[in-house]
């Protein structure tokens, strides 16, 4: 069983580990701001950035389309 770890930044979800569908990245978001960590250990306020950025395509419902839950 993971460690569920509340998001830093919102603190409205829990940080839950996603897949890309384009390179096969695992990173690490919060569903609720979108907040985005490539690193685990590091899940903070400083290390964010948020899933339009990641993915760069500026389209949010291609983004969600693009990424896989990791349960």
């Amino acid at each position: 069983m993971r460690e569920k770890k509340a998001c830093t930044h919102c603190g409205q979800d829990w940080v839950k580990e996603y897949k890309r569908a384009d390179t096969g990245q695992v990173f690490h978001m919060c569903p609720e701001c979108e907040s985005v960590w490539l690193d685990k250990n590091c899940i903070d306020d400083a290390t964010e950035l948020y899933l339009s950025e990641f993915m760069g395509s500026g389209d949010s419902v291609r983004d969600w389309e693009s990424i896989t839950l990791i349960e």
